[in-house]
């Protein structure tokens, strides 16, 4: 074999895919009885519920890399509102026309001196206190579940990192202009991805389900699992791999006859809200096939901290809802603190893929790979 792949979540699986393509003979280790890792798409009398990615960014990178998968894909409509909660009320833009003022000045004249912090404080310094609390807040809690103040920017957004002497205007003008990309997921579900990469590489790869590895086979090995299960496969890495801390994550997925969020595409609430919520989608609003009657059944994904189950359901009681499926995912998203960039040090020399390594998005993820 050329290459052996531990881990057959998504990550694991789209490396796999690469390397087939290429012409390598793979041979790639799932120890669950299931491929996908945390992406599952449950059926429901109602329709679909994601347990974890509800789309996927489509550039034209993705699009041209997962061709020749035969994915059936579902686009949103370009027009969905996207909104921020401030004071409890939904706005598309939460700041006020001051704090709107006060953002444009500080991009205008605070200069780099090529230094970085958290996102939350370079977002606090070159944009305003209003900007870092309900633009950066909303931004960060919805992808990262944890508050800006938690993230390195250099680690988890380098290209936002103002280079010394630039200003965050200037800078902002000076970045290439980004390729028009919409959001989508296959008609299925996100685990329509899943069963298009093992139905491809089922007749050109050995793939095996229920196999935990215990010590690293011979050979040219690519890790595809989360950082501590690799501490325990490369142990002279284990005291630096184990400080990498993920933040969990409960995603709960509703069905109402009520309709909910019409024409949006959800909204994010930032850590300011003081709220156990960090963000709802409108699942049955961008992608109408997620539901088997969008104009009946509304399907709504609700992000949450940790809570118990009996903890939702009370929280969800005074709510007319029809069905409530419950996902929690322990080591959801990796926090991309200091401890994190430290491990991207290691990665010359073990090769680790998935969203601890530097792409915390499939978009990312996908762009990184289809250019090795």
């Amino acid at each position: 074999m050329d290459v052996t792949i531990i881990g057959g979540g998504v990550f694991g699986l789209l490396y796999a895919y690469k390397e087939v393509r290429q012409g390598k003979k793979v041979v790639l280790y799932e120890a669950s009885s299931r491929f996908g890792g945390l992406i599952e798409s449950k059926k429901l009398p109602w329709g679909i519920a994601e347990s974890a990615a509800n789309s996927i960014l489509t550039t034209p990178t993705v699009l041209s890399f997962l061709e020749p998968l035969g994915i059936d894909w579902v686009f949103t409509e370009e027009k969905l509102a996207r909104y921020i909660l401030r004071d409890g009320k939904m706005m598309r833009m939460p700041l006020y026309w001051y704090e709107l003022a006060e953002m444009f000045l500080r991009s205008l004249f605070i200069v780099s001196d090529g230094s970085s912090q958290t996102a939350f404080d370079d977002c606090k310094r070159y944009l305003g206190s209003a900007a870092a609390e309900y633009l950066c807040g909303a931004f960060v809690t919805g992808i990262y579940g944890v508050h800006p103040s938690q993230l390195d920017l250099k680690t988890a957004f380098p290209g936002l990192v103002v280079p010394r002497g630039h200003t965050a205007l200037s800078y902002g003008l000076s970045l290439p202009r980004k390729v028009k990309a919409r959001m989508a997921a296959p008609r299925n579900g996100m685990e329509g991805i899943i069963h298009a990469l093992v139905q491809y590489l089922t007749p050109r790869a050995e793939l095996h389900l229920n196999c935990p590895i215990s010590t690293l086979p011979p050979g040219p090995v690519v890790l595809a699992v989360p950082a501590h299960e690799a501490a325990r496969l490369v142990p002279q890495y284990a005291p630096l791999l184990m400080q990498v801390e993920y933040a969990s994550m409960t995603s709960v997925t509703c069905v109402t006859e009520t309709p909910f969020l019409q024409g949006a595409l959800g909204v994010l609430i930032p850590p300011c809200e003081k709220s156990p919520l960090l963000g709802i989608l409108a699942n049955s609003s961008f992608f109408p096939c997620r539901s088997i009657d969008a104009s009946r059944y509304h399907i709504f994904t609700v992000m949450l901290k940790d809570m118990d189950e009996e903890s939702i359901r009370a929280f969800f009681a005074p709510h007319k809802i029809i069905s409530m499926t419950v996902s929690k995912h322990r080591h959801a998203i990796p926090i991309a603190n200091k401890a994190l960039a430290a491990c991207h040090e290691i990665r010359d020399k073990v090769k680790f893929v998935g969203n601890w390594t530097g792409d915390v998005s499939l978009r990312g993820y996908i762009e990184r790979i289809s250019h090795e």
